[in-house]
């Protein structure tokens, strides 16, 4: 007992910052955004193909019915590891962020592991695990249905598994990563950008290439037997996958964060990587970690052969340029400078968030849609929230977040959600529809501080 105490308090430090981290996202869980468009998205296709067996996106996106929609060529290994918990728990956004949450706390707890096999020092690895986690990023994946959390996990394993020598696992997930999402890819960056700096400590070069090839061979062999009615697709999936910006920077993940975000919010974080980088230059600290930095140079140049550019993508890389903030600050010795700085950055922007949306009741607002639909079955087209409440209703639902393709539908309701539609402009199937169809009002109600109505229409209704 006497030892516990001692390390409790020798460790003081981490331990708050544990808590810290604990408090946030308990404050953040379910908190983190209003209206997701991207959450009923993945979740549809989850649902049709564990019920109907569907694959293609049929609920949403202007790619609805497309080859390469939905889980078609990627994201079979989500469905199979979130399915069994939504169907048990329901199909809310707050059941797959449990899971979100769960993918990365664990896979962070790996790169700890990681940084200390990189020689950073156990209570500065712990410290720059729990600052990590309070980057947005992390809250964001953990407060997403999205692929993000599980790739991050599955490449983070993979990972994991080839530094302690187990190379035909690590090989293997590596291309379930893959499968899940695209950007399970960086995984084989991770592996590379390894190998490349501690190309003299890998003994049996030729066994350890052998196993991984072995590996390969049975993860390209899962990913086709999920996809091999779908690879026809794969080609142009790439096509638009790849270099899809026509800046070169603008199609690179790290410039996107850092620089094209509202408010030009993550500016203080690339200062504070900036300053890190100087401190090692200084102090020729990268002398001592030639290895980390050829590591780390290794995974910023993937991310402009990966390309295609989203800012959610960055939990990705954080990991490997948080190496740069540690090697500064154990350098000298700034633990507790880096902790004021990132929990003065994040307090101010999550208590925003909070404040924002804490109030909204997902749930209200799906009983109130339940409740004030016409029970005749008749097709429905409204924000992508309106799936939660429908998805399990016989009748067809389609989004409006994008314009409106192949709509054969005589007669149908719209979910008019002026708020959605100010806040995210998603305004074309709306401005189509109108100028199509004549419409009524049969329902109008606030439900979240915000107005609902419910039109319908038809062929046959007269102005």
């Amino acid at each position: 007992m006497k030892d516990l105490k001692k390390q409790i308090i020798s460790y003081r430090e981490q331990v708050f910052l544990c808590v810290f981290v604990l408090f946030v996202y308990i404050i953040l869980f379910g908190n983190f955004r209003k209206e997701s468009i991207d959450d009923p998205y993945v979740l549809s296709w989850i649902y049709n193909y564990l019920k109907f067996k569907i694959t293609m996106s049929i609920n949403f996106g202007v790619d609805a019915g497309q080859p390469w929609s939905g889980i078609s060529l990627f994201g079979m290994t989500q469905a199979y590891i979130y399915g069994p918990i939504l169907n048990t728990f329901g199909f809310t956004p707050n059941t797959a962020y449990f899971v979100s949450t769960i993918l990365v706390i664990i896979a962070s707890i790996l790169w700890l592991k990681i940084f200390i096999h990189f020689g950073i020092n156990k209570k500065v690895a712990v410290t720059g695990i729990c600052l990590m986690l309070l980057l947005e990023p992390f809250i964001f994946s953990s407060n997403s249905a999205r692929s993000e959390s599980l790739t991050f996990f599955l490449a983070t394993l993979s990972f994991y598994l080839f530094i302690n020598k187990i190379y035909i696992i690590s090989a293997i997930l590596a291309f379930v990563a893959f499968e899940t999402h695209p950007m399970g890819m960086i995984s084989g960056f991770y592996i590379l950008g390894y190998s490349i700096a501690f190309w003299n400590k890998i003994e049996d070069k030729k066994k350890v290439l052998g196993l991984l090839i072995l590996g390969g061979i049975v993860g390209i062999s899962y990913y086709l037997v999920l996809h091999w009615n779908y690879l026809i697709a794969l080609n142009q999936l790439i096509t638009k996958m790849v270099w899809v910006d026509n800046s070169f920077l603008a199609s690179n993940t790290l410039f996107k964060y850092f620089f094209m975000q509202r408010f030009y919010r993550h500016i203080p974080e690339f200062v504070i990587i900036l300053i890190s980088l100087g401190i090692i230059i200084r102090n020729k600290e990268y002398s001592n970690n030639i290895p980390i930095m050829k590591f780390i140079l290794c995974v910023v140049i993937a991310s402009f052969i990966i390309g295609r550019s989203q800012e959610t993508y960055m939990i990705y890389y954080y990991p490997v340029l948080f190496l740069l903030l540690l090697i500064a600050v154990e350098s000298i010795n700034a633990r507790k400078i880096l902790i004021v700085c990132i929990i003065l950055l994040v307090i101010p922007q999550y208590s925003y968030v909070f404040y924002l949306y804490h109030d909204y009741d997902l749930n209200k607002f799906t009983q109130q849609i339940k409740q004030e639909l016409p029970d005749d079955k008749l097709p429905v087209m409204g924000n992508p929230n309106s799936w939660y409440a429908l998805h399990d209703q016989d009748r067809q639902f389609r989004a409006y977040t994008s314009k409106v393709v192949n709509l054969e539908w005589k007669e149908f309701y719209i979910i008019q959600n002026e708020e959605f539609f100010k806040w995210t402009g998603h305004t074309k199937a709306w401005d189509e529809i109108n100028t199509m169809y004549p419409s009524e009002i049969i329902s109008s109600f606030e439900v979240n501080g915000e107005r609902i109505n419910i039109r319908h229409y038809s062929e046959n209704i007269k102005y």
